[in-house]
């Protein structure tokens, strides 16, 4: 490695620029924007009409998705029923941004389109 290093200075220095580079849109695409004030329930349900323009819902970024979830379930109402795209290691990150946007969590039914349950292995 130290002739490497020695020999192909360039290479090092590209490949630690590009890692920066990855490193800061991470940080930037997983952050909440901070200029993003949280609204109340009753802002983001908006009475009779539905959703107001408040709802930040649906929400994309590079690491994963949340929309409303057109399958019904009973008793659930539509508004409350999300559909969640997302790498198996952001689960949390995705509860932590519904909860970002002002929803409770436990109001809500979330469907993790690839969760896998780790005990059906042994059933």
């Amino acid at each position: 490695m130290k002739d490497f290093a020695t020999k192909h200075p360039k290479i090092l220095a590209f490949s630690a620029l590009v890692l920066a580079c990855l490193f800061v849109f991470f940080v930037i695409s997983t952050s909440p924007n901070s200029s993003q004030t949280p609204v109340t329930q009753s802002e983001i349900d908006g009475g009779p009409d539905g959703p107001s323009e408040y709802d930040p819902i649906p929400f994309t970024n590079t690491l994963y998705s949340i929309t409303y979830n057109p399958q019904q379930f009973d008793n659930i109402p539509a508004k409350n029923n999300l559909a969640v795209q997302a790498y198996p290691g952001y689960f949390t990150a995705v509860l932590n941004r519904i909860h970002d946007f002002g929803y409770d969590t436990a109001d809500y039914k979330i469907t993790f389109s690839n969760y896998r349950n780790p005990f059906d292995a042994y059933k």
